[in-house]
């Protein structure tokens, strides 16, 4: 499963806080033998997430996920990752998450999850900052009207909003990061991967390794940009696996690295060149406040890559790749 990140500095050193946090809770349990050592649990902030949710816990990519809308107080985004520390505890001890059971309780009372506070007070908040913010969008758009006292009044109740707003904003700039895949060895089409998803929804694309030599695809961009390159990517990704599986089947060989740089290619001379551009300029923003935000001390090498491929597997993937089409509902995004 792709996840996508929420990141800013702030949101950064929120994580920093909340890991030290949970590190901390989890030596006292190694000193009282309920566990043996640390999880090693991953925490994200991530975007809004559906229902309400504030956060969860994914037991397979042993990950504590946060929605960024509570990370605007750190007292509900506290509570919060101790909670799914509880389920993740609970998944560790049991093998199995118990859901609210009393026993799930007694561990949220061991990590010290405040007894008064309530997911359903922090829910409330968030509705209140998110009915603030569409006020303050429809005041904003009043600003401009033709009638002088009516445009200062409307600025006037704006910025009374904005102060009592509890928004992330006011915190620097967020960027949303998704991690496509992840290997020792990428596979040589990669770089021409990234630069149609670049090309094709503006996100700004990397090859990062880490300190093991760990390589991955990453992507940045704002929330719909973000969204739409993923969804692409996995498209793309399960459509021509399906294909060349088909093809292997019949008894033809096929190179997979031929095969997709054929596709992407047929994919990219697909594009329009006038979005084009305007999905550029875009790029260049999305470069910069990652850059910013995520590297400011990285350097970061731009190099085009020497592709060898099999005539008969490029072409297979260029005829594939141009019968390829986006599904209509992601095509309105396209149009956001």
């Amino acid at each position: 499963m792709i996840v996508i990140q929420a990141q800013s500095k702030a949101l950064n050193r929120l994580a920093e806080e909340l890991t030290a946090i949970m590190e901390a809770r989890e030596d006292e349990l190694i000193a009282k033998g309920m566990i043996g050592s640390r999880s090693g649990i991953r925490i994200i902030v991530s975007p809004p997430l559906t229902e309400d949710r504030l956060g969860f816990y994914d037991s397979s990519g042993n990950t504590i996920v946060i929605s960024e809308e509570c990370c605007s107080s750190a007292y509900d985004a506290k509570n919060v990752l101790l909670h799914e520390l509880a389920h993740a505890l609970d998944f560790r001890i049991n093998g199995f998450i118990s859901g609210h059971s009393p026993k799930f309780r007694e561990y949220c009372r061991l990590l010290g999850v405040d007894g008064d506070f309530s997911k359903s007070k922090a829910r409330l908040s968030i509705r209140k900052d998110r009915s603030r913010r569409d006020k303050i969008q429809k005041l904003m758009a009043l600003s401009s009207s033709p009638f002088e006292n009516e445009a200062s009044e409307a600025i006037r109740k704006a910025q009374s909003l904005m102060l009592e707003c509890r928004s992330a904003e006011a915190e620097g700039p967020v960027i949303y990061t998704a991690d496509l895949f992840s290997a020792y060895r990428l596979p040589s089409y990669s770089a021409h991967l990234l630069s149609y998803l670049s090309e094709a929804t503006g996100v700004y694309g990397l090859r990062w390794q880490d300190n093991d030599g760990l390589r991955t695809i990453r992507i940045h961009g704002a929330l719909a940009e973000t969204e739409l390159a993923v969804y692409i990517y996995t498209y793309l990704m399960t459509s021509s696996e399906t294909a060349i599986r088909k093809l292997r089947k019949q008894g033809t060989q096929v190179s997979r690295t031929s095969f997709m740089l054929g596709a992407i290619r047929s994919l990219s001379s697909k594009l329009s060149s006038t979005e084009g551009k305007s999905l550029a300029l875009i790029n260049a923003e999305n470069e910069h406040l990652a850059i910013e935000i995520l590297y400011p001390e990285a350097v970061i090498r731009k190099r085009k890559e020497k592709s060898y491929y099999d005539r008969e597997s490029y072409g297979l993937g260029n005829a594939f790749g141009s019968k390829l089409a986006v599904p209509r509902s992601e095509k309105k995004l396209l149009e956001r």
